[in-house]
């Protein structure tokens, strides 16, 4: 798709300088001639006409923006006019070539692409697994978790399970309770400098005043959470100190599906809700620290089962008390950039419809 696109745009370019150099030339005589050249001119109509016949809108990655193809399809039918008619003159045949060049090179400019697919760690849709649909292989894997009070974890015994998604849509996504984790392997590529969280998450109540969604080491590395006032919290621990923020005014509403984002890098972080930014900081520095000893990344808790420690309140990895993430989530993308507030809409409108 990106091949052919690059290939058009380059021959309307070349046919765009060709027609606006013959557009400028002065007309020799008054008489009007009408034996114009429309061979450019068919050209471009045959090669628009099937661009249109082989596209489709919508609003996910290969589509193109609605409306898109009306606008073009009527930039074609005048075109076809002139072509058709022999009233026309050589500047004005080139006129008509020149606006179909515009709008084909504006038709490709409405092409929905997946967003900074060359930046994307790993993206698990749940589309009936934990697969990660990226191609890189971080692939999760479903977990039960301890519950409990601080120093006395208990095995919650439940696995995540397949729900209905923000449509409606039986088994497309997980529902998180009782301590329910996927682990996902660790990887080198899980600490990047930058780093941007997006996920479609629909919480069941405020149980644990915590609500780990999204995490590697929680505190000690970085944790993306719901805090007890419902606002997005997001901790990174970094070579310059440990930063705690929050979205505040932005809020989760229980209950409801809302897809959340967040970025960090080294002087600014971002929080979103539906595609709408709702608070930056520019007070945090330095890069992500890695966990040492290395440890499963996790979503819908703070850290794997198997690195708790349940009698020593000085290891990093003491059990404090569940902090599990009770209800829905979906859709969760992990990029190794900080996207900017454009690209996180553009996933926000992606993901809004089935």
């Amino acid at each position: 798709m990106k091949i052919v696109k690059y290939i058009f745009i380059v021959f309307v370019v070349s046919i765009l300088l060709v027609t606006l150099s013959e557009s400028c030339k002065k007309d020799s005589g008054t008489q009007q001639n009408y034996n114009a050249d429309k061979t450019r001119l068919k050209e471009l109509i045959d090669s628009l006409t099937n661009v249109y016949n082989t596209t489709t809108e919508g609003t996910k990655p290969g589509n193109y923006a609605v409306g898109s193809r009306a606008a073009l399809d009527s930039v074609i039918n005048l075109g076809n006019q002139v072509y058709n008619a022999n009233t026309y003159t050589q500047q004005e045949v080139n006129n008509s070539s020149y606006n179909l060049t515009v709008a084909g090179v504006t038709f490709q400019n409405n092409l929905i692409e997946q967003v900074a697919s060359t930046n994307l760690i790993a993206f698990w849709q749940f589309n009936g697994n934990a697969i990660d649909s990226s191609g890189n292989g971080h692939d999760g894997i479903l977990q039960t978790n301890y519950i409990g009070k601080a120093g006395a974890p208990v095995d919650g015994g439940t696995l995540p399970q397949l729900a209905n998604d923000r449509f409606g849509r039986a088994n497309m996504a997980y529902h998180f309770t009782k301590g329910a984790t996927i682990e996902v392997p660790y990887s080198g590529a899980f600490v990047p400098q930058s780093l941007t969280i997006t996920a479609w998450i629909k919480m069941d109540s405020n149980v644990n005043c915590a609500n780990y969604f999204f995490s590697l080491n929680r505190w000690n590395t970085f944790k993306f959470n719901i805090q007890c006032d419902n606002f997005l919290l997001f901790t990174a621990h970094t070579t310059t100190s440990y930063f705690d923020k929050d979205d505040n005014p932005g809020t989760v509403t229980p209950g409801q599906w809302v897809h959340v984002a967040v970025s960090y890098s080294s002087g600014l972080e971002k929080f979103y809700i539906n595609g709408v930014l709702t608070k930056t900081w520019t007070d945090v520095t330095g890069t992500l620290v890695p966990p040492s000893p290395v440890m499963n990344l996790t979503i819908g808790n703070e850290m794997p089962k198997s690195v708790y420690n349940a009698s020593n309140t000085a290891d990093p990895n003491y059990f404090w008390g569940s902090d599990a993430f009770w209800g829905s989530i979906d859709e969760v993308r992990f990029y190794n950039a900080q996207l900017t507030d454009g690209q996180v809409l553009s996933i926000y409108t992606i993901e809004s419809t089935p």
